[in-house]
Parts: C-alpha cells; structure tokens; sequence
C-alpha cells in the first residue's frame, strides 16, 4: 500500500463514520490540499463541500451562518486548532440539528495538562518513532481493513470520533 493508499483508507474511514451521502452540505476544516474533498464527492456524491484553511484562527471562528452544515469535519486537523474547545463550539453552531462533527487525528490521552502539551507530544521524538513505526506497518502490510487500521492508529492515540448535534 502507497502513502496515497493510506490516505484514501483514512478518508474512506472518516466518510463511513461520518454517514457521508448524497445531498450532505460537508463542511471541511482544515482541508490540506484538498484529495479526500475529491475522494468525497466521487464516493460519497455529497451536494456540496466547504474547504475552510485553519490559518488565522478561521477554525475557531467559522465564517458561516448557524445550522448550515449536514457534517463537519477535521482530518488531521485539530491538532492546529487553538483550541479545539473553541473550534467545536464552532462547529457545533455551524452544524444543523441532527448534524455529525467527525475528526479524526491524534489526541494524547495521558497529557492532563490543558497548555501546550499535546503540541509537545506530537513533536517528541518518542510520538515521532511510534507513528513512523505505524505508518511504515500500514504501508507494509497493505492494512486495507477498516478494523486493522483503526487497532494501528490507536497505537498512536489515534482517534476516528463522531458527535451529533441533537435534533
């Protein structure tokens, strides 16, 4: 499996957690350079998705009305945020009733302090060698299972998370 492999398998997985369908107005935060969008609209034939970049605290501060968004989504992204507190109070004001917020990245669960921590983590030479290590495995193995990916990534604490807005 390519890198590029991987990355559609990521996508794929966030797209089925997240109920992706035609007629979902998909907002995408933090969009990169924009391959799972495409992914997306080929697989999933939404009506329409957002790419907002998370540069300039945009993630934080959402440009768009309330209750425009079927689902919200983070791939990759959050870690950027400051803070993901305020990007999901965002998120869930842009959400319509019944709507998902899904993201999926890198959530240090032993870190309790609420600074710069989980920033720190990710850059620690200890967090760098175990996600090298489960990317290499991925690539290796050609891990094309939805729940043989999911067990890698959570090595890394690594997290796929779907909320929905109350209806």
């Amino acid at each position: 499996m390519t890198i590029d492999e991987a990355s559609q398998a990521l996508a794929d997985l966030v797209a089925d957690a997240g109920e992706f369908g035609p007629g979902d107005r998909i907002l995408d935060v933090g969009f990169g350079y924009g391959d799972q969008d495409f992914r997306w609209l080929d697989r999933c034939k939404p009506e329409k998705i957002v790419g907002v970049n998370v540069t300039q605290g945009v993630a934080t501060a959402l440009p768009f009305p309330d209750e425009t968004f079927d689902k919200v989504v983070a791939l990759e992204s959050a870690f950027h945020f400051s803070t993901r507190d305020q990007f999901f109070a965002q998120a869930l004001r842009v959400l319509r009733p019944g709507g998902l917020l899904v993201t999926a990245d890198v959530i240090p669960f032993e870190v309790e302090e609420k600074d710069s921590a989980d920033a720190r983590k990710v850059q620690s030479p200890a967090f760098r060698s175990r996600a090298g290590i489960v990317y290499r495995t991925v690539l290796r193995r050609g891990l094309r299972d939805g729940e043989k990916l999911k067990s890698e990534l959570a090595k890394i604490d690594y997290v796929v998370a779907v909320a929905r807005k109350k209806a």
